[in-house]
């Protein structure tokens, strides 16, 4: 995002030449890309955080069933 406002903003440090321009734009399509897959990884990461505490919430609700089917007082439990 910064590489694009120096780029149009016609300031000193802008690229003047054609390879100029094709280095930045590489650059640029690159970083986007880098960018989308950190913030995939991320998602995914988050994702999988939310299906692990799923996943345990689900074996203490099986616990705390055949613990009431036995009859266990709550001292016990």
């Amino acid at each position: 995002m910064y590489t694009a406002a120096i780029q149009f903003s016609l300031v000193e440090i802008c690229p003047r030449t054609v390879n100029e321009i094709f280095t930045v734009l590489c650059i640029m399509l690159l970083s986007a890309i880098y960018m989308a897959k950190i913030f995939g990884d991320f998602a995914v990461l988050m994702g999988s955080l939310g299906e692990a505490e799923a996943e345990f919430q689900d074996k203490i609700d099986t616990a705390n069933a055949a613990m009431n089917d036995i009859g266990l007082t709550d001292d016990l439990k």
